[in-house]
């Protein structure tokens, strides 16, 4: 038996670490996440 072909596309997104000059500090997490989930999709 043959193993299937596996194909995986990965396009890395992150969102900023440390303070980032402070211009985050309003935005709650789960919108930085929401953020990274919708540019992987």
């Amino acid at each position: 038996m043959t193993k299937p072909d596996i194909v995986v596309f990965c396009s890395p997104v992150r969102t900023p670490i440390n303070t980032y000059g402070g211009t985050l500090k309003d935005t709650p997490a789960s919108d930085l996440g929401a953020a990274v989930i919708r540019e992987n999709l």
